[in-house]
């Protein structure tokens, strides 16, 4: 059964997650942080970059996707030859070459440099030599003339996978925590349910209290203010029929000093 997306009809999810998944919540709320954060480096990695630039080229409304960055950081490398390119790019177009175990001992004595694309299996495979020719391209060799803008690209790219698997990281959260949500619901019992809408309508009743309270210490805020102001402009013989102590009183009440004795 699908319950991803749910809304609790007696008692809303969210009160039911704020009184049983705390600490789910909380681990939610940290994952989109990250991710806003990275969206942050990002956008300012963007704004940074000159006009000029690879990265300003695949930015669009202070916007980069992943697969144009890769695309680019190709676009920029994949001219780039050495000695070890041009014999990877041999085997690449000929796989027969070295297909059967046999071949591939003869031909890494003829040719060593092709050692470099013998994977974990002991093979030399389409992947392999992709896999080698990209760092080659866009780690060994990368020439003086592009390093910023392929150091640039590639650090763009970076943030784009973290907010990715962030992302990922708060979908999968968000639906556990829904299957765990509806489960927990619908383990209530009627008496529960009323207890923990009765929750609801404390912190709502507590909410309205405090702000009854601060509406009423403002309010007598501004009668002490009046007060004093009346008081501060009496004449000095309506002052002793007014007595001295409510004097005192209204003047420290309103925030102002009482005169000397």
């Amino acid at each position: 059964m699908k319950v991803t997306g749910w809304e609790g009809r007696l008692i809303p999810k969210s009160i039911v997650i704020d009184s049983f998944f705390r600490e789910e919540k909380n681990a939610i709320e940290e994952a989109e942080n990250v991710v806003a954060e990275t969206e942050s480096l990002l956008s300012d990695l963007i704004e940074s970059a000159d006009e000029e630039s690879a990265l300003a080229d695949v930015a669009e409304n202070g916007k980069v996707k992943a697969k144009d960055i890769e695309a680019k950081i190709v676009e920029l490398t994949n001219t780039i030859e050495t000695e070890e390119t041009i014999e990877l790019e041999v085997i690449l177009m000929d796989l027969h070459l070295v297909n059967t175990k046999k071949r591939l001992e003869a031909y890494l004595v003829e040719h060593p440099l092709g050692k470099s694309a013998v994977n974990e299996n002991g093979k030399i495979t389409k992947s392999s030599i992709e896999y080698r020719l990209h760092i080659i391209r866009t780690e060994e060799n990368v020439p003086e003339s592009l390093q910023d803008d392929v150091n640039q690209l590639k650090d763009a790219l970076e943030l784009c996978g973290k907010i990715s698997d962030y992302n990922k990281v708060v979908k999968d959260l968000n639906k556990a925590l829904d299957e765990k949500c509806r489960a927990r619901y619908d383990s209530l019992t009627d008496e529960e349910k009323k207890l923990v809408t009765n929750y609801s309508t404390l912190l709502a009743a507590e909410k309205a209290y405090a702000d009854i309270l601060k509406e009423a210490a403002k309010k007598l805020g501004d009668i002490y203010k009046t007060t004093g102001d009346y008081i501060e402009k009496l004449p000095g013989d309506e002052l002793n029929a007014f007595g001295g102590e409510w004097y005192i009183l209204g003047l420290a009440r309103s925030g102002r000093s009482a005169p000397a004795a």
